[in-house]
């Protein structure tokens, strides 16, 4: 796919989820479309991943790290839903405060939210930064020197909305976006599973 279509792709791939999110539509319908959207999502994914020529031995290798990513984004996420479902008294007390006297909302509780979601923010990220920093040097380790440039010119940074010159980009910059875009795509877990029977 050539870099003008993948920078499309991504925009229109977020503009109908948006739509799915805010468009009235039933759960059914909404459960189709997003079954629909994970194919095509599924089919740019190989397209990335396959001209990388990884073997199934070392796809099997490189499964167990993207399995603690998965483990460890779902204990943050777990763990994010119980401190929004214990805030959510609160903030409906705040809601009917406010609907009752028309006040603008108390700024000490706007910036306790925030503080929640900075907080959220910060976690995340952290956990991110760990699984990446660890998927990226065991790609190094384990694929050969042509297959980390195939992965690392994938995709180019300037599609995926970064403005600077793409030429200015290093190997390693740009394959931190592969393992970023492609192989932290939760479709991706399931592509490598199967590729790895082969």
């Amino acid at each position: 796919m050539n870099l003008p279509s993948r920078s499309a792709f991504l925009v229109a791939m977020g503009a109908l989820s948006v739509c799915l999110v805010s468009a009235q539509v039933s759960p059914e319908q909404q459960r189709i479309s997003v079954r629909v959207l994970d194919k095509i999502q599924t089919i740019d994914l190989y397209n990335q991943i396959l001209p990388v020529l990884m073997t199934p031995a070392q796809i099997k290798d490189i499964l167990p790290a993207l399995e603690k990513y998965r483990s460890e984004h779902n204990k943050v996420v777990i763990k994010e839903h119980n401190l929004l479902k214990d805030l959510e008294k609160e903030l409906d007390a705040s809601l009917a405060e406010i609907k009752k006297s028309d006040n603008v909302p108390d700024q000490a509780i706007m910036t306790k939210y925030r503080n929640y979601l900075q907080a959220f923010s910060i976690v995340r990220q952290a956990m991110f930064a760990e699984a990446r920093n660890e998927v990226i040097a065991l790609l190094k380790q384990k694929l050969n020197s042509g297959q980390v440039t195939a992965a690392a010119n994938s995709l180019s940074p300037r599609s995926l909305g970064d403005a600077t010159d793409p030429k200015k980009f290093t190997e390693a910059q740009k394959l931190t976006y592969w393992v970023e875009i492609v192989l932290f795509d939760p479709l991706t877990y399931q592509i490598l599973v199967d590729l790895s029977k082969k």
